[in-house]
């Protein structure tokens, strides 16, 4: 549950946000990318028993999801 002081991320802003991800050589959460102050990573994740991805915002698990945005470009 988010604070007051911390609101909860707003996932589907950045779902839909244009965003340029860098490769971070770890296989777990291969890439990241840093957008208004927040560091955003993806993790793979043990598809097909779970999502493909998780957007994880700041070290917070925020959305699992199987579709990579078209907005967002791997580096």
């Amino acid at each position: 549950m988010a604070s007051a002081a911390q609101p909860a991320p707003d996932y589907r802003a950045l779902l839909e946000s244009s965003i340029s991800w860098s490769a971070t050589g770890d296989l777990d959460t291969p890439w990241r990318a840093v957008l208004s102050g927040q560091t955003l990573t993806v993790r793979m994740n043990d598809f097909p028993d779970e999502a493909l991805y998780t957007l994880i915002v700041d070290g917070k698990a925020a959305h699992d999801f199987d579709d990579w945005p078209a907005r967002w470009m791997r580096g």
